[in-house]
Order: structure tokens, then sequence, then C-alpha cells
């Protein structure tokens, strides 16, 4: 992690404001913090074009202790300003679970209330991106994951917005403009390999 904190460091020098973030992560006494922080900064090494310092505007550092205590407050880990690169989403979410914490996201609020706020918060998918730690689960485990949240979730999504759902129209912005009901949607969830898992990312 040591080599990760030097030149991010390095990177960010001009930047006190996203270093303040990185440092109170990797220095946390919380292991889960500074774990999900080492995940972060390895994805940065791996990709410094794409998280160069003027390609972000905030990031947030209030990483989970577990997931039966995700933070209600956690907005997101990045968010990309404005001007960003094309091809670059606005917000991501890094997430450091293991296959049995991803198991049981379904059926934690917070990670649900988490989730739901982003996609309230954007107008494509493509605009959100978790990207999950390779090293501890791969990519299906994660999908399949999300796709019992989906199954769970979905007559909530389709209340209206008022009623603290997204309503049709978002989901259709979001997942397509073929779904009418949640029986469209939840047959487009069944299959892991849908484009409606495209904002889940490897580090």
């Amino acid at each position: 992690m040591l080599e990760n904190y030097v030149e991010v460091a390095h990177t960010f020098r001009n930047r006190p404001d996203l270093w303040k973030k990185i440092e109170e992560g990797a220095l946390s006494s919380n292991a889960a913090m500074r774990e999900g922080t080492q995940h972060m900064l390895s994805t940065f090494k791996k990709n410094p074009k794409k998280y160069a310092p003027e390609n972000i505007e905030h990031l947030d550092m209030k990483f989970e202790k577990g997931l039966d205590d995700i933070c209600a407050n956690c907005r997101y880990d990045v968010k990309f300003n404005t001007n960003r690169n094309e091809g670059l989403p606005l917000f991501e979410e890094f997430k450091s679970y293991n296959s049995e914490t991803w198991s049981k996201i379904a059926n934690d609020k917070g990670f649900i209330k988490q989730f739901e706020s982003y996609l309230q918060e954007v107008d494509e998918i493509k605009d959100l991106a978790y990207v999950i730690n390779s090293n501890k689960a791969n990519i299906n485990e994660v999908k399949q994951a999300f796709r019992e949240l989906f199954k769970k979730e979905a007559d909530n999504l389709f209340r209206l917005p008022k009623k603290g759902g997204l309503g049709i129209e978002k989901i259709r912005k979001l997942f397509g403009k073929d779904i009418d009901n949640a029986s469209d949607f939840l047959d487009k969830a069944e299959d892991i390999n849908n484009p409606i898992y495209n904002f889940i990312k490897t580090n």
C-alpha cells in the first residue's frame, strides 16, 4: 500500500481537498476503511489518466465498516467533474466486498438506499460504475447478487418518486425504453449478461 500511497500523494499534491480524503482513508484506524482505500488507490495507479486530479471533482472516503453498518449518508466515492472526458462515468463507487458479503446485499437496507440514491442522481446507467475488487469476488457473483436485489426491490423501484421509487420514466431512461412494467424489468434482470449490469466493473 505504501507504494500506491506515495505515488498518489505526488499526483494529488496540488489538490489538497482530494488528498485529505485519501489520507483519512489510508491512515484510518478502521481496517475496512484502509482496505477500501487500498482498493481505490490500486485502481488509480492502474489508470492514471482516468484518475488525473483534473478529472475528479470530489472524493468521499467514508467507506463502510461492514455490511450491516453502511453509512446512510455515503453518496459516492468518486465524482468526476462535469467537464470530464467522454467515456468517464459521473460517479464511481468502490466496493472491496468478498463473495459472502455480496450475497447479502439484497437484504441490506443501507446498501439498497445507497444504490437507489445513485440511480436517482444519474440520467443514464453509463454514468454509474460500481468498481469491485476482483481479488475478493468475481464479476458474475456480483451480478447475481444485484439480480437478487432487483428481484426483491423491483416493485419499490417502480413506485412514483413521491412515494420513494424511481418511477417508470426514470427506469426506462436507465434500463431500456422497452420496459413497461416490473415484469419486463425482471425479464432483463434474469440474464446477468444483459447490459443493465454494465455498471458493474472490475478494478
